[in-house]
């Protein structure tokens, strides 16, 4: 169709039909293609070989996918167990070293407010047997 139309506008480009008689033409050209048939230049029979050409080159690809991930599976199972696992060793690890590091910040607390200068010499200081109210630095 697209000749066509291309042969019209050279025939008006060269004087040989009218830009009106060009316009008809173009028209009934349209007008023709609207009930063409695409079976008339379509061979079905090559058609159906190529559809099952393609459905059995997509059966044959899912089917090599199925066992490749079969292989992949227990894979990536044994993987996860061990993330899992090695997730919990962690976790339990931290656990008991925030538990201890609580543990070791109790028995701190009831030794003296902390570890600097200051509260070394007035607890040295208050050796009297009386109770040190002085409040202690943070």
């Amino acid at each position: 169709m697209k000749r066509e139309r291309e042969k019209i506008l050279e025939m008006v480009e060269e004087g040989k039909i009218t830009a009106d008689d060009a316009v008809k033409l173009l028209e009934a050209l349209a007008k023709s293609r609207q009930g063409w048939d695409w079976n008339e230049y379509i061979d079905k029979e090559d058609v159906d070989d190529k559809l099952q050409r393609l459905s059995s080159a997509a059966k044959e690809f899912g089917d090599k996918m199925s066992a490749a991930f079969k292989d992949v599976e227990p894979k990536l199972k044994q993987t996860t167990r061990k993330v899992v696992e090695k997730t919990v060793d962690i976790v339990d690890e931290l656990s008991r070293s925030l538990s201890d590091y609580l543990k070791n910040l109790e028995t701190s607390e009831d030794d003296s407010c902390c570890d600097c200068k200051p509260c070394e010499d007035k607890d040295a200081d208050s050796s009297d047997g009386k109770p040190d109210d002085t409040p202690k630095p943070n």
